[in-house]
Protein backbone atom coordinates (compact mmCIF):
# COMPACT_ATOMS: atom_id res chain seq x y z
CA UNK A 1 0.00 0.00 0.00
CA UNK A 2 1.52 3.39 -1.11
CA UNK A 3 -0.23 5.02 2.05
CA UNK A 4 0.86 2.39 4.68
CA UNK A 5 4.42 3.06 3.48
CA UNK A 6 4.06 6.82 3.16
CA UNK A 7 3.12 6.55 7.18
CA UNK A 8 6.32 4.24 7.79
CA UNK A 9 8.62 6.88 6.09
CA UNK A 10 7.03 9.34 8.40
CA UNK A 11 7.42 7.89 11.34
CA UNK A 12 11.06 7.04 10.59
CA UNK A 13 11.41 10.55 10.10
CA UNK A 14 11.12 11.37 14.17
CA UNK A 15 13.54 10.68 16.59
CA UNK A 16 12.36 7.29 18.05
CA UNK A 17 12.14 9.13 21.39
CA UNK A 18 9.65 10.96 20.13
CA UNK A 19 7.22 7.67 19.59
CA UNK A 20 7.78 6.97 23.75
CA UNK A 21 4.69 7.42 25.58
CA UNK A 22 3.44 10.98 27.47
CA UNK A 23 6.00 11.96 30.31
CA UNK A 24 5.22 13.65 33.18
CA UNK A 25 5.92 17.34 31.76
CA UNK A 26 2.78 16.29 29.59
CA UNK A 27 0.20 16.49 32.80
CA UNK A 28 1.84 20.04 33.50
CA UNK A 29 -0.79 21.94 30.91
CA UNK A 30 -0.17 25.70 32.07
CA UNK A 31 4.31 24.75 30.91
CA UNK A 32 5.75 25.33 27.83
CA UNK A 33 7.16 21.93 28.33
CA UNK A 34 3.52 20.50 28.73
CA UNK A 35 1.98 22.28 25.88
CA UNK A 36 4.85 20.84 23.61
CA UNK A 37 4.24 17.49 25.02
CA UNK A 38 0.67 17.36 24.34
CA UNK A 39 0.61 18.50 21.17
CA UNK A 40 3.46 15.33 20.78
CA UNK A 41 0.90 12.63 22.29
CA UNK A 42 -1.65 14.62 20.21
CA UNK A 43 0.04 14.07 16.68
CA UNK A 44 0.88 10.49 17.82
CA UNK A 45 -3.35 9.81 18.11
CA UNK A 46 -3.51 11.27 14.97
CA UNK A 47 -1.04 8.92 13.40
CA UNK A 48 -2.21 5.68 14.82
CA UNK A 49 -5.81 6.94 13.82
CA UNK A 50 -4.84 7.16 10.43
CA UNK A 51 -3.27 4.01 11.04
CA UNK A 52 -6.35 2.33 12.24
CA UNK A 53 -8.69 4.19 9.11
CA UNK A 54 -5.85 2.95 6.24
CA UNK A 55 -6.18 -0.49 7.63
CA UNK A 56 -9.74 -1.07 8.60
CA UNK A 57 -11.38 -1.87 5.20
CA UNK A 58 -8.49 -3.73 3.96
CA UNK A 59 -9.17 -5.86 7.50
CA UNK A 60 -12.74 -5.74 6.86
CA UNK A 61 -13.12 -6.63 3.29
CA UNK A 62 -10.60 -9.72 3.19
CA UNK A 63 -9.14 -9.38 -0.47
CA UNK A 64 -6.51 -11.68 0.27
CA UNK A 65 -5.27 -14.01 3.06
CA UNK A 66 -1.88 -12.66 3.38
CA UNK A 67 -3.74 -8.73 2.82
CA UNK A 68 -5.78 -9.51 5.68
CA UNK A 69 -3.24 -10.50 8.26
CA UNK A 70 -1.11 -7.70 7.40
CA UNK A 71 -3.82 -5.12 7.59
CA UNK A 72 -5.54 -7.17 10.93
CA UNK A 73 -1.77 -6.88 12.91
CA UNK A 74 -1.51 -3.11 11.42
CA UNK A 75 -5.03 -1.82 12.86
CA UNK A 76 -4.36 -4.42 16.32
CA UNK A 77 -0.93 -2.54 16.77
CA UNK A 78 -2.35 0.90 16.02
CA UNK A 79 -5.50 0.64 18.07
CA UNK A 80 -3.07 -0.79 21.29
CA UNK A 81 -0.97 2.13 20.69
CA UNK A 82 -3.29 4.49 21.09
CA UNK A 83 -5.29 3.33 23.27
CA UNK A 84 -2.45 3.07 25.82
CA UNK A 85 -1.23 6.99 25.34
CA UNK A 86 -5.25 7.65 25.73
CA UNK A 87 -5.37 5.63 29.33
CA UNK A 88 -2.04 6.96 30.60
CA UNK A 89 -3.52 10.84 29.60
CA UNK A 90 -6.72 9.95 31.35
CA UNK A 91 -4.95 8.09 34.37
CA UNK A 92 -4.33 11.82 35.83
CA UNK A 93 -7.95 12.99 36.63
CA UNK A 94 -6.33 16.86 37.41
CA UNK A 95 -4.68 17.01 33.65
CA UNK A 96 -9.07 17.31 32.51
CA UNK A 97 -7.84 15.71 29.87
CA UNK A 98 -11.48 15.26 28.74
CA UNK A 99 -11.92 15.38 24.99
CA UNK A 100 -14.69 14.27 22.56
CA UNK A 101 -12.20 14.00 19.49
CA UNK A 102 -10.07 11.94 21.50
CA UNK A 103 -12.46 9.94 23.36
CA UNK A 104 -14.01 9.16 19.58
CA UNK A 105 -10.45 8.40 18.52
CA UNK A 106 -10.50 5.61 21.77
CA UNK A 107 -13.84 4.25 21.01
CA UNK A 108 -12.87 3.79 17.26
CA UNK A 109 -9.66 1.73 18.16
CA UNK A 110 -11.58 -0.28 21.21
CA UNK A 111 -13.88 -1.19 18.02
CA UNK A 112 -10.64 -2.14 15.63
CA UNK A 113 -9.57 -4.36 18.00
CA UNK A 114 -12.67 -5.62 18.92
CA UNK A 115 -13.42 -6.94 15.55
CA UNK A 116 -10.47 -8.01 14.95
CA UNK A 117 -11.00 -10.32 17.85
CA UNK A 118 -14.28 -11.40 16.51
CA UNK A 119 -13.24 -12.12 12.65
CA UNK A 120 -9.40 -13.81 13.30
CA UNK A 121 -11.08 -16.93 15.41
CA UNK A 122 -11.29 -17.88 11.09
CA UNK A 123 -7.73 -18.49 11.46
CA UNK A 124 -8.08 -22.16 12.95
CA UNK A 125 -5.10 -23.60 11.82
CA UNK A 126 -2.17 -23.93 14.90
CA UNK A 127 -0.03 -21.31 14.79
CA UNK A 128 -1.81 -19.32 13.21
CA UNK A 129 -3.30 -15.94 14.09
CA UNK A 130 -5.50 -16.11 16.63
CA UNK A 131 -3.03 -18.40 18.42
CA UNK A 132 -1.15 -15.20 18.94
CA UNK A 133 -3.39 -12.87 19.87
CA UNK A 134 -5.04 -14.63 22.36
CA UNK A 135 -2.07 -13.49 24.51
CA UNK A 136 -2.51 -9.76 23.74
CA UNK A 137 -6.13 -9.98 24.48
CA UNK A 138 -6.54 -9.61 28.62
CA UNK A 139 -4.83 -6.48 28.65
CA UNK A 140 -6.66 -5.64 25.14
CA UNK A 141 -9.43 -6.46 27.09
CA UNK A 142 -8.30 -4.23 30.14
CA UNK A 143 -7.58 -1.28 28.17
CA UNK A 144 -10.69 -0.87 26.18
CA UNK A 145 -12.51 -1.12 29.60
CA UNK A 146 -10.71 1.98 31.74
CA UNK A 147 -11.44 3.51 28.32
CA UNK A 148 -14.96 3.03 28.42
CA UNK A 149 -14.50 4.41 32.53
CA UNK A 150 -13.02 7.55 31.37
CA UNK A 151 -15.39 8.34 28.57
CA UNK A 152 -18.04 7.62 31.27
CA UNK A 153 -16.34 10.52 33.13
CA UNK A 154 -16.63 12.56 30.51
CA UNK A 155 -20.44 12.51 30.75
CA UNK A 156 -20.11 13.80 33.91
CA UNK A 157 -18.40 17.26 32.73
CA UNK A 158 -20.52 17.24 29.56
CA UNK A 159 -23.75 16.24 28.46
CA UNK A 160 -23.15 16.13 24.95
CA UNK A 161 -25.05 13.67 23.14
CA UNK A 162 -22.17 12.23 21.47
CA UNK A 163 -21.08 11.52 24.76
CA UNK A 164 -23.83 9.26 25.64
CA UNK A 165 -23.71 7.46 22.37
CA UNK A 166 -20.27 6.64 22.71
CA UNK A 167 -21.10 4.77 25.74
CA UNK A 168 -23.82 3.11 24.54
CA UNK A 169 -21.77 1.82 21.42
CA UNK A 170 -18.69 1.29 23.67
CA UNK A 171 -20.93 -1.17 25.84
CA UNK A 172 -22.23 -3.11 23.18
CA UNK A 173 -19.21 -4.02 21.34
CA UNK A 174 -17.95 -5.17 24.35
CA UNK A 175 -20.33 -7.11 25.29
CA UNK A 176 -20.26 -8.79 21.83
CA UNK A 177 -16.30 -9.30 21.58
CA UNK A 178 -16.73 -11.23 25.74
CA UNK A 179 -19.63 -13.37 24.03
CA UNK A 180 -17.09 -14.05 21.31
CA UNK A 181 -14.55 -14.34 23.91
CA UNK A 182 -16.57 -17.56 25.53
CA UNK A 183 -16.79 -19.46 21.99
CA UNK A 184 -19.87 -17.70 20.07
CA UNK A 185 -19.67 -16.85 16.56
CA UNK A 186 -20.43 -13.65 14.74
CA UNK A 187 -20.60 -12.88 11.02
CA UNK A 188 -19.05 -9.93 9.98
CA UNK A 189 -20.60 -7.51 7.23
CA UNK A 190 -19.57 -4.82 6.12
CA UNK A 191 -21.81 -1.73 4.38
CA UNK A 192 -19.10 0.75 3.98
CA UNK A 193 -19.29 4.46 4.86
CA UNK A 194 -21.83 5.75 3.13
CA UNK A 195 -23.71 7.93 5.79
CA UNK A 196 -21.49 10.57 6.21
CA UNK A 197 -22.94 11.27 9.80
CA UNK A 198 -20.61 13.21 12.75
CA UNK A 199 -22.35 10.73 15.78
CA UNK A 200 -22.01 7.27 16.24
CA UNK A 201 -24.55 4.88 17.17
CA UNK A 202 -25.18 1.21 17.34
CA UNK A 203 -28.32 -0.92 17.17
CA UNK A 204 -29.17 -4.22 18.27
CA UNK A 205 -32.37 -6.20 16.75
CA UNK A 206 -32.88 -9.60 17.62
CA UNK A 207 -29.32 -11.24 16.95
CA UNK A 208 -27.73 -8.67 14.65
CA UNK A 209 -25.84 -5.54 15.76
CA UNK A 210 -25.16 -2.71 13.99
CA UNK A 211 -22.65 -0.01 14.46
CA UNK A 212 -21.75 3.06 12.91
CA UNK A 213 -18.70 5.14 13.37
CA UNK A 214 -17.51 8.01 11.54
CA UNK A 215 -14.12 7.37 10.41
CA UNK A 216 -14.48 3.46 10.38
CA UNK A 217 -17.97 3.33 8.65
CA UNK A 218 -20.68 0.90 9.28
CA UNK A 219 -20.85 -2.92 10.26
CA UNK A 220 -23.31 -5.41 10.82
CA UNK A 221 -22.30 -8.39 13.51
CA UNK A 222 -24.94 -11.07 12.98
CA UNK A 223 -24.95 -14.35 15.23
CA UNK A 224 -24.23 -17.89 14.39
CA UNK A 225 -25.80 -20.69 15.53
CA UNK A 226 -24.32 -24.08 15.67
CA UNK A 227 -20.94 -25.42 17.59
CA UNK A 228 -19.05 -22.60 19.24
CA UNK A 229 -15.50 -22.86 17.90
CA UNK A 230 -13.46 -20.79 20.36
CA UNK A 231 -13.96 -20.69 24.07
CA UNK A 232 -11.12 -18.84 27.09
CA UNK A 233 -11.90 -19.99 29.94
CA UNK A 234 -13.10 -16.49 32.42
CA UNK A 235 -12.66 -16.12 35.45
CA UNK A 236 -15.79 -15.16 37.57
CA UNK A 237 -15.33 -11.06 37.57
CA UNK A 238 -15.43 -11.47 33.75
CA UNK A 239 -18.47 -13.16 33.95
CA UNK A 240 -20.00 -9.78 35.23
CA UNK A 241 -18.54 -8.27 31.47
CA UNK A 242 -20.58 -10.91 29.79
CA UNK A 243 -23.88 -9.51 30.75
CA UNK A 244 -23.40 -5.80 31.16
CA UNK A 245 -21.04 -4.95 28.81
CA UNK A 246 -19.01 -3.03 31.03
CA UNK A 247 -16.37 -3.64 33.92
CA UNK A 248 -17.49 -4.55 37.37
CA UNK A 249 -18.23 -2.78 40.07
CA UNK A 250 -14.81 -2.27 41.80
CA UNK A 251 -13.12 -1.11 38.14
CA UNK A 252 -11.44 -4.21 37.53
CA UNK A 253 -11.28 -7.17 35.48
CA UNK A 254 -9.70 -10.17 36.65
CA UNK A 255 -7.30 -12.23 33.74
CA UNK A 256 -8.88 -14.97 32.28
CA UNK A 257 -7.98 -18.47 33.13
CA UNK A 258 -5.25 -19.36 30.54
CA UNK A 259 -7.16 -22.45 29.58
CA UNK A 260 -8.21 -22.67 26.22
CA UNK A 261 -10.91 -24.92 24.66
CA UNK A 262 -10.33 -25.05 21.16
CA UNK A 263 -12.08 -27.61 18.50
CA UNK A 264 -9.74 -27.56 15.76
CA UNK A 265 -11.74 -29.71 13.39
CA UNK A 266 -14.60 -27.36 13.50
CA UNK A 267 -15.23 -25.84 10.07
CA UNK A 268 -15.35 -22.26 11.19
CA UNK A 269 -15.68 -20.38 7.92
CA UNK A 270 -18.90 -19.35 8.37
CA UNK A 271 -17.53 -16.06 10.30
CA UNK A 272 -16.44 -15.04 7.36
CA UNK A 273 -16.76 -11.81 5.57
CA UNK A 274 -20.01 -11.47 3.53
CA UNK A 275 -19.53 -8.77 0.83
CA UNK A 276 -21.94 -6.73 -0.81
CA UNK A 277 -21.95 -6.10 -4.68
CA UNK A 278 -21.72 -2.63 -3.82
CA UNK A 279 -17.78 -2.76 -2.15
CA UNK A 280 -16.63 -5.42 -4.46
CA UNK A 281 -14.65 -3.04 -5.92
CA UNK A 282 -13.06 -1.86 -2.88
CA UNK A 283 -10.25 -0.05 -4.17
CA UNK A 284 -11.98 2.21 -6.57
CA UNK A 285 -14.69 2.55 -3.82
CA UNK A 286 -12.14 4.02 -0.84
CA UNK A 287 -9.20 5.43 -2.77
CA UNK A 288 -10.09 8.80 -3.41
CA UNK A 289 -12.12 9.93 -0.09
CA UNK A 290 -11.57 7.12 2.34
CA UNK A 291 -8.30 8.55 3.88
CA UNK A 292 -9.28 12.32 4.55
CA UNK A 293 -12.18 11.74 5.77
CA UNK A 294 -13.30 13.26 9.20
CA UNK A 295 -9.82 13.91 9.79
CA UNK A 296 -9.07 17.55 11.21
CA UNK A 297 -6.43 18.35 13.70
CA UNK A 298 -9.09 20.49 15.91
CA UNK A 299 -10.77 17.38 16.73
CA UNK A 300 -8.07 16.80 19.47
CA UNK A 301 -8.36 20.40 21.49
CA UNK A 302 -8.50 19.20 24.69
CA UNK A 303 -10.14 21.13 27.42
CA UNK A 304 -8.98 23.31 30.00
Amino acid sequence: MEMDKMLQNAAGWMPPRWWLDPTKSCYESKTLSGIEESGRIRDQLMHYHLLIQLHWPYMVVQNTKREFRYSCMSAMNASRELLTRFVALNMHRTTRYYCLGASMLALAASIALCISYIMVGKDGEIGGLMDYILHHRPADRGMMEVSLESIKQLSLTRTHPSVLKMISVFRDILSVEEEVARGARYKTVYTGNHYHKFECYSRREDERFQIYIPSLGSIDLVRQHGSQNTAITLSPGMSNIADSGRPSDNGTTPLPGATINRNRNQDITDLEVSLNETILDFDQQFHDEWMVEGIDGSLLDYID
